[in-house]
């Protein structure tokens, strides 16, 4: 699947489980992000297509043409010894 990740060196990224070879970015963008901050963000996706969106603008605008995941789930995730809060976890068609 995909996900939208906070990575080091202050960027977004749009990552995607590629099964045999781990998880890897697809895309990513600068993003003003600190430990302990609080951010909005907006993904939408339709068919191989995924928008990352934060106060209303465009950061990130991909469309995977490399065995696109089309169906599956959603879900929040952390990786390592992170540790994250999610607050108006919301899921709606488009």
């Amino acid at each position: 699947g995909y996900s939208a990740a906070l990575i080091a060196d202050g960027r977004l990224a749009l990552m995607k489980n590629q099964d045999v070879t781990g998880i890897g970015a697809l895309a990513s963008c600068p993003f003003d992000w600190k430990v302990g901050g609080e951010y909005r963000l907006t993904i939408e996706a339709a068919g191989a297509r995924i928008i990352i969106k934060s106060a209303g603008k465009t950061l990130i605008d991909f469309t995977d043409k490399e065995n696109p995941w089309l169906f599956g789930q959603i879900g929040a995730s952390v990786r390592d010894t992170s540790c994250c809060y999610f607050k108006d976890f919301a899921i709606s068609p488009l």
